[in-house]
C-alpha cells in the first residue's frame, strides 16, 4: 500500500510530494535551495560543482545516505545546491535526483551552462546523474588514486603501495608534453598503474586537457568537498532524537 507524504520545506527549499511504498522502501526525497539563494550567495559566476554521496549511519537505516550537489562561493565557502535523502548510492537514486533538479529552472540553467564543470567519482551510478545535464564532466583525482591501487591488485606481483603524489603531479601538468614526460617516468616504477592512467579520458582528468576544453576548475580537482558534509552531520548523529 502506498502513502502520499508531503515534505514541507523552509523558504530555502521547494515543497515536494513523494510517494512512499511502505511495504518495500522509502522513495528518495529531494530538497533544493531556492533561486534567490543560488544567485545571491556569491557563486553565480563559479562554473564548478561536485556531486557525491555521504552516509548518515542511522541506527535503524544504516545504509541511509545523502546525495549532495555542492559548489563554493566567491569567498571559497562551501555552498550546498541540492541534496537527496535516500537509502543508497544507486543508479535509480541518482537518476531520481537529476530528474527533479531538471524540473527546477534555476538549477537546470546553472547545471546546463556549457562552461560549467561537474566533478564526480567514477561510480557507475553517477553516470545516470551526469547524462541529464549538458555541462562538462570531470573525474575526482582522489577516487582515481584509490582505483589505481584496486586495479594493480589484480595483477600478480604488481606493486600496490603506489604513492598519490606522483599521480597528482601528472594530473596537474600544465601541458600535454609535461603530462607525457611525468607519465613515462611514473610508468618506469609502476607500469600497471601507468597503463591505467593512459586509459582515462584526458579531458575528464588532466588539467591541461580540461583547460583546453574551455573549463575553469577554480583550483579544484576533486569531488571530495562533498565529504566535508560529514563534519556537519557528525554531531546530529549522536543526538537522542536522531538515534
Amino acid at each position: 500500500m502506498c502513502t502520499k507524504l508531503t515534505i514541507v520545506c523552509t523558504s530555502y527549499a521547494r515543497r515536494m510530494h513523494v510517494v512512499c511504498a511502505s511495504s518495500v522502501r522509502r522513495m528518495p526525497v529531494v530538497w533544493l535551495l531556492s533561486s534567490c539563494v543560488i544567485y545571491h550567495s556569491g557563486f553565480a559566476g563559479i562554473e564548478f560543482s561536485g556531486v557525491d554521496g555521504t552516509f548518515l549511519k542511522h541506527i535503524h537505516l544504516r545504509t541511509a545516505c545523502l546525495l549532495i550537489l555542492v559548489t563554493r562561493d566567491g569567498n571559497n565557502n562551501l555552498v550546498i545546491i541540492a541534496w537527496c535523502y535516500c537509502l543508497g548510492e544507486t543508479s535509480n537514486n541518482y537518476e531520481y535526483f537529476a530528474k527533479h533538479l531538471r524540473t527546477m529552472s534555476h538549477a537546470k540553467e546553472y547545471m546546463d551552462r556549457p562552461t560549467h564543470l561537474l566533478y564526480s567519482d567514477r561510480m557507475k551510478g553517477i553516470k545516470h546523474f551526469e547524462k541529464n545535464f549538458n555541462c562538462g564532466h570531470a573525474n575526482c583525482i582522489v577516487h582515481i588514486c584509490k582505483n589505481v591501487i584496486r586495479h594493480c591488485a589484480q595483477f600478480y606481483g604488481a606493486k600496490t603501495n603506489i604513492p598519490a603524489d606522483p599521480i597528482h603531479k601528472i594530473q596537474q601538468s600544465a601541458s600535454k608534453a609535461e603530462c607525457e614526460t611525468r607519465l613515462r617516468e611514473f610508468e618506469k616504477y609502476f607500469p600497471h598503474a601507468g597503463a591505467y592512467l593512459r586509459e582515462l579520458t584526458p579531458k575528464k582528468v588532466f588539467k591541461y586537457a580540461i583547460v583546453e576544453a574551455g573549463y575553469s576548475t577554480h583550483g579544484h580537482r576533486t569531488s571530495n568537498l562533498v565529504e566535508i558534509i560529514n563534519n556537519v552531520v557528525k554531531y546530529a548523529r549522536n543526538l537522542d532524537c536522531y538515534r
